[in-house]
């Protein structure tokens, strides 16, 4: 039962207690997480610690294969996989894998919120590689930042169905109505037990923090990371919309975007692709487990903007031409101006300089007829072989 106006609101330490208490870290996640911390690194450790836990296994060769991590490829093996990743990204999938399969999205309220987490870790991404931080820690705090909303779902079921029905509003608004019933938001709630389980600092802080409006982490990338999460998860909101420009216009006027610089016109250039991000990285409803493990690795699409398309003003405005055409404008402007030149010359009767004048004109447009094929040449792409096989993924066990 939620507290009465003016009252204080409940002690959470009980709450966080049971949360806490009812999960714990497999050894298989604690010894990938010892081997990626430690000199050397060794990823053949890593890939043989993580066949002792089979569910864990298939669950990193669901996210490696994922539309949030960008990467192509529908079959991989788990040394292939390893190797892929590297020891950071290794560290921080097998921090989501382990996280995601906590809790499983039976309740179509779930579902919902694993859904929304899947599109923001997507969009996380998108946006971590234009700011300079790992992609892979932007996936984890995406995919991660609304377990807490799961973690009250399974242990105060009752009294967090009946808050959602009162309050509809996803963002501020329910935490502040989780903070008031609970005694804890569930951005708070989730990193206290990230933190128990020693999960990574930094995704422990995002998801501290992202709830809480006038909160600044003292790192600056723990802040970037914060801003970032906050603006992906406005525009998961915003991308459907058929008023886009006003919702546009509603994530240029975040404090998050201003401080990432992202302005309305370079909203205008990536809001097709932000929409592509989000519907690739969704799946129907109703499906039991969580929805980046059959997401389609297709996010990083031939068309999607380049860095400065956010980050800073875009380059590629109407006035901008590609070096070669300036090249063949100029020519042009020459060979009209010799041609000027020789009328210029035969009317005022000087033969002699008209005649010279005609001879460069050719000249020049003969060089002109000539440099172009060679331009056309350049521009054209080599083709680029194909990839090599990798070796197929391993059948993925009962119960994964």
């Amino acid at each position: 039962m939620g507290s009465t106006s003016g009252a204080p609101p409940p002690d959470p330490t009980a709450l966080v207690r049971e949360v806490t208490d009812a999960r714990r870290v497999p050894g298989s996640v604690e010894r990938v997480l010892r081997i990626t911390n430690g000199e050397p690194y060794d990823p053949e450790a890593a890939a043989l610690a993580l066949r002792d836990d089979p569910i864990l296994a298939a669950r990193l060769l669901g996210l490696v294969g994922s539309a949030a991590t960008g990467l192509r490829g529908e079959h991989w093996s788990l040394e292939h996989a390893v190797n892929l990743v590297g020891r950071v990204g290794l560290r921080q999938l097998v921090t989501t894998a382990f996280a995601l399969n906590l809790y499983r999205a039976r309740d179509p309220r779930a579902v919902a919120i694993v859904e929304h987490a899947a599109a923001v870790a997507a969009l996380c991404r998108y946006l971590a590689v234009w700011y300079g931080l790992p992609p892979e820690e932007l996936v984890s705090i995406g995919h991660l930042h609304d377990s807490g909303r799961q973690m009250l779902l399974e242990h105060r079921q009752r009294e967090y169905r009946e808050l959602l029905k009162r309050v509809h509003d996803s963002g501020d608004e329910l935490a502040r109505a989780e903070r008031q019933q609970f005694g804890v938001d569930h951005g708070a709630l989730a990193a206290q037990a990230f933190a128990a389980w020693g999960l990574p600092e930094r995704l422990c802080e995002v998801v501290r923090l992202h709830h809480d409006a006038d909160a600044r982490a003292d790192d600056p990338d723990t802040q970037t990371a914060l801003d970032i999460l906050r603006v992906a998860s406005a525009l998961v909101r915003s991308v459907e919309r058929k008023d886009s420009a006003d919702a546009r216009d509603e994530i240029v006027a975040m404090v998050e975007a201003q401080r990432l610089e992202i302005g309305r016109r370079q909203l205008e250039v990536a809001w097709p692709e932000l929409r592509t991000v989000v519907r690739c990285a969704r799946r129907p409803q109703g499906t039991e487990a969580a929805p980046i493990e059959d997401a389609e690795a297709a996010l990083v699409h031939p068309s999607m903007p380049p860095r400065d398309s956010l980050a800073s003003p875009p380059r590629r405005e109407a006035s901008y031409a590609p070096p070669s055409v300036w090249r063949s404008v100029a020519a042009t402007a020459a060979v009209a101006f010799v041609a000027g030149l020789t009328l210029t010359m035969i009317a005022i009767g000087r033969r002699e300089l008209a005649m010279a004048g005609v001879i460069l004109a050719l000249a020049t447009a003969i060089l002109v007829a000539r440099r172009r094929p060679a331009e056309r040449a350049r521009r054209t792409p080599t083709p680029t072989p194909a990839a090599p096989t990798v070796s197929a993924r391993p059948p993925a066990p009962k119960g994964a």
